[in-house]
């Protein structure tokens, strides 16, 4: 993730916004060594935006406040 970068959508949940974070939390964890997909918005410029797909494999982190896949 980079600055300005939105979820729009968590293993094909979308509608984000409208989920209570604790939700979205629980979307986003997972058991160990499992997939997750992330859908992207990313800000390239004030005028240009792209969507980008990202496959990932959950991880154990060993920082308190990080989410690692």
């Amino acid at each position: 993730m980079r600055p300005n970068d939105s979820i729009i959508s968590i293993d094909g949940n979308r509608n984000l916004p409208e989920r209570p974070i604790s939700e979205i939390g629980a979307l986003l964890t997972g058991e160990i060594g499992t997939d997750i997909e992330l859908v992207v918005k990313r800000r390239i410029s004030r005028t240009d935006e792209s969507i980008e797909t990202f496959k990932l494999v959950r991880e154990v982190s060993e920082h308190r406040h990080c989410l690692v896949f």
